[in-house]
């Protein structure tokens, strides 16, 4: 997994046959080898691998082509939230700036939110774990960063959508 910092636009790496499957931006893409640290895909966007010799790549680089962001991706290691950490996330979010509420929940073991004011019509968004207190949504091309309190309580949470189009939007957690 390799992330973006500017958009924080996650990239998630697996090997496929002679190529590296790339997932993300809500696209899948295949890039066959041009090099052993460099791989092309069919928009000719070229990527490069760069860390320690004999070592796991520990950045991701956007060398030609259309970029995203800075271009260059840190590899970064998920985090894997237990059933009550997940359910500390879950509420309401209310936004005054979009003035819309988000409701989230644990479903069948995955974060997940629904706008309320549309009530359970609807495809539900389903967030995966990222970083500490950062999930992303790929389909729906959507990341939440929670925020919390000296205490460590959840207060609220940051919106980015389009993978940094739409940056940083604050939802308060409703009482």
């Amino acid at each position: 997994m390799y992330r973006e910092p500017e958009l924080r636009l996650p990239m998630m790496v697996r090997a496929g046959d002679n190529m590296l499957v790339i997932d993300g931006d809500a696209k899948r893409y295949d890039f066959l080898p041009l090099a052993p640290t460099r791989f092309r895909n069919e928009e000719n966007i070229i990527i490069e691998f760069d860390g320690p010799a004999g070592g796991v790549a520990d950045t991701l680089r956007q060398v030609e082509g259309r970029k995203y962001g800075t271009g260059a991706f840190a590899r970064v290691q998920p985090v894997s939230p237990t059933a009550s950490e997940l359910s500390s996330y879950a509420g309401d979010y209310v936004s005054t700036e979009l003035n819309a509420t988000y409701r989230f929940s644990v479903q069948q073991g995955k974060l997940t939110s629904r706008v309320v004011e549309r009530g359970d019509a609807g495809k539900p968004l389903r967030f995966e774990p990222l970083l500490q207190d950062e999930f992303y949504d790929v389909d729906n091309r959507m990341i939440v960063h929670f925020k919390l309190d000296r205490a460590g309580r959840i207060q609220g949470l940051d919106l980015t959508n389009q993978f940094g189009w739409i940056k940083d939007v604050a939802f308060e957690r409703a009482k």
